[in-house]
């Protein structure tokens, strides 16, 4: 039995035992990761996470393309009728010779969110949203894959590989954000 003057540790010579001691806070001390200190809300990085990353940041750069097809106007200055008064069309709007006629405008909700980031932003921003959904229609098939068993850097070359198959079809269009926004892919 130890005397109540000294430190009742082994390791410690103190002559008193003040809590806490130094003894028992080396004792304590442990060695953290990045993780730990960071509240364990962040995961180590893996090769592979980096590298799938890159990936959806590579397609990002490539989806942000200009305003080219000629039909964008068309759908813009549909979205803004819309806005203006309320209502989907019926009939063909813009047409000189086949005026009234019957038409069903099935991109409406597209060429509204179109006439909203028009106003809001312009090109660059509708050139941007255009790019985000493509980027994560091809995340959402990179996790469905590696949700059903995929390895992961076979999933990311799937993905990317798919990525620049239908690289050529993409642009800021109503039929792309409805394919993406229905999970169709172009390959």
């Amino acid at each position: 039995m130890t005397s109540p003057t000294r430190c009742p540790h082994r390791s410690c010579n103190a002559p008193i035992c003040v809590p806490p001691c130094l003894c028992y806070s080396l004792k304590q001390v442990k060695p953290r990761t990045v993780g730990e200190e960071a509240g364990s809300i962040l995961r180590p990085l893996r090769l592979t996470g980096v590298a799938v990353f890159c990936c959806l940041l590579t397609i990002f750069a490539m989806a942000v393309k200009p305003v080219t097809d000629p039909d964008f106007w068309w759908h813009l200055a549909t979205g803004r009728y819309m806005a203006g008064a309320h209502v989907i069309p019926h009939y063909d709007l813009y047409s000189l010779t086949a005026q009234s006629h019957a038409w069903i405008a099935h991109e409406w909700l597209t060429e509204l969110l179109f006439y909203a980031g028009w106003v809001s932003g312009g090109a660059k921003l509708l050139m941007l949203a255009s790019a985000g959904v493509i980027t994560l229609t091809f995340g959402i098939v990179y996790l469905a894959a590696r949700e059903r068993g995929a390895p992961a850097f076979i999933s990311a070359a799937v993905v990317a590989l798919a990525a620049l198959a239908s690289a050529p079809t993409w642009g800021t269009t109503p039929p792309n954000a409805l394919d993406a926004a229905h999970g169709r892919c172009s390959v």
